[in-house]
């Protein structure tokens, strides 16, 4: 499995054209709701490209072929290495930047980025080594340095223990003293963010049927990059937080707790557009006719629901 980092949408079907081999098709996995005809032979013949101008439901099911093995090649910009966990055998990254307008080059992939793709190549489980090639029309020093970053460039920090969220941590613990409801209610994003995480993980663990504790809640953090950062009095802290955040999931309905730990938005978030919801069932008068456009717009912003 090749996957091939360009720096241009043009560049991804150039590079197909000439990648074209006989594969098994891989029709099933790809239904043709797109007007590109160029991208539906080639995924017959077992390629694709993907960039930012293709349907996101499109581009689910290109990356979704890719991990089944039902395509064997993928040109793509380089959104494919910041943001998909699509393992593959190698990767071969064509160019790290285009020249536009007035011949002003644009750089594409920074040293980050390369370890990025380095990352994607070899597939856990199934692979014992990747490769990674760089094809790259000038290879001097300055491209060298840009490429392998230098200093702490490439340093990976949670945020959890930055000064900012454990000052923001110290507004939010005395709330905690009001009981567990406080993990309902609005706070700073990076605090709503962990509370919700720790949702997440209690949820995880009822779907394996295994109930939560708080044992095995910092278990799972214990294994993270933010709690080996962390100075033993930080993560007290923030275990006394992922108690209370646990208590509210323990005393939640079980459908609802379910509902917003699934949802990928904050908590309080969640519950909030749950009672923006539950207005609107009781706002709808089921005897009138159906809604025309302006009266549904009407109904959505009387209240002042937006505001809130």
């Amino acid at each position: 499995m090749l996957y091939q980092a360009c720096s241009l949408r043009q560049s991804t079907v150039v590079v197909l054209r000439a990648m074209e081999v006989d594969c098994p098709p891989a029709e099933s996995c790809f239904q043709t709701r797109t007007g590109d005809e160029e991208l539906v032979d080639m995924v017959r013949k077992g390629v694709a490209f993907h960039h930012a101008s293709l349907p996101d439901n499109i581009l689910a099911e290109i990356e979704t072929a890719m991990r089944d093995g039902d395509l064997r090649h993928i040109a793509a910009t380089t959104g494919l290495i910041e943001g998909v966990n699509l393992p593959v055998h190698s990767v071969v990254i064509t160019d790290d930047g285009y020249y536009g307008e007035g011949d002003q080059r644009t750089t594409t992939i920074d040293a980050a980025d390369l370890v990025n793709a380095v990352g994607r190549a070899g597939r856990a489980t199934k692979e014992t080594e990747g490769w990674v090639v760089l094809v790259n029309r000038v290879a001097d020093d300055a491209t060298f340095g840009r490429l392998t970053g230098a200093g702490d460039r490439l340093d990976v920090h949670s945020t959890l223990n930055s000064d900012d969220v454990l000052d923001a941590l110290a507004e939010f613990e005395p709330h905690l003293a009001h009981g567990e409801d406080v993990v309902f209610e609005k706070s700073s994003p990076a605090i709503e963010e962990f509370l919700s995480y720790v949702w997440f993980l209690a949820d995880a663990l009822d779907r394996l049927g295994h109930a939560s504790t708080i044992d095995d809640i910092t278990a799972v953090l214990d294994s993270s990059l933010a709690w080996h950062e962390c100075d033993p009095a930080a993560r007290q802290r923030w275990v006394s937080a992922t108690s209370h955040a646990l208590d509210a999931y323990i005393g939640a309905d079980p459908l609802t707790r379910a509902r917003w730990a699934r949802s990928g938005i904050r908590i309080p978030v969640a519950r909030a557009l749950d009672r923006m919801a539950d207005e609107l069932v009781a706002d709808i008068d089921p005897t009138n006719e159906p809604y025309g456009a302006v009266e549904t717009l009407e109904l959505l912003v009387q209240g002042d629901r937006f505001e809130r």
